[in-house]
């Protein structure tokens, strides 16, 4: 059989050290840069926040209900209005961008632009939608004993996460993150060239015996 040559062990400690220090870290860095977050959909938003609520006593959950949905402020109530409409597969009707009093009365509007069985519908989800909105984060504390940490996250921040490539199709996307990318390039282009440049001139002083000191110069670049 073959010996290893006795320079293997140092190969292969030299690429040990590359994996743990390089191929780690970007392989890391490379993944989460594949991690898409985005806010749940209302629909999604709801129903967890209906299933964290099942965990309590009927008559508890229902008395917080009643309490949140008694102390939700117009602005509350609206987005509670607008949630609870996605969730029942309705558009919103009204402009999301206009000033909060406009919105609420739109709001208003909405509801009794519905036919009855729709708007009772959408009105039986208006409890629910106001704490998935505005009392997540409580719910979220109250619960922390009876949810999976994966749950509580979920619950608490109102964000899925996926893997997707949304990051890197923004660069071709958006002119900005365009202009970075071309930065980014051009000045990884430079500094490669110099650095490349600079070390090449490194080594043939120092294996021409051009630099003064050409072991130690040789170890300091080492």
């Amino acid at each position: 059989m073959p010996r290893l040559p006795a320079a293997w062990p140092a190969i292969l400690g030299l690429g040990a050290l590359i994996v743990a220090f390089i191929g780690v870290p970007l392989g890391a860095m490379l993944l989460r840069s594949a991690v898409v977050s985005a806010p749940l959909p209302a629909v999604e938003l709801i129903g967890v926040t209906a299933d964290a609520l099942a965990l309590l006593p009927a008559p508890d959950r229902d008395a917080l209900l009643a309490q949140w949905s008694e102390r939700a402020t117009p602005r509350q109530r609206m987005e509670a209005v607008a949630a609870a409409l996605e969730a029942s597969g309705l558009p919103v009707p009204w402009d999301r961008a206009a000033a909060y009093d406009h919105q609420v009365a739109a709001a208003a509007r909405a509801l009794d632009d519905l036919p009855a069985p729709r708007r009772a519908e959408v009105e039986a989800l208006l409890p629910l939608a106001v704490a998935a909105l505005h009392r997540r984060v409580p719910l979220a504390f109250t619960l922390r004993d009876r949810l999976t940490e994966a749950e509580f996250d979920r619950l608490r921040s109102g964000v899925s996460e996926r893997l997707g490539l949304d990051h890197y199709l923004r660069v071709v996307a958006e002119e900005r993150f365009r202009r970075a990318a071309a930065n980014s390039l051009l000045l990884a282009g430079v500094t490669t060239v110099l650095t490349t440049g600079l070390a090449l001139l490194a080594a043939h002083g120092v294996n021409r015996r051009i630099v003064v000191g050409a072991g130690a110069a040789r170890l300091g670049l080492l």
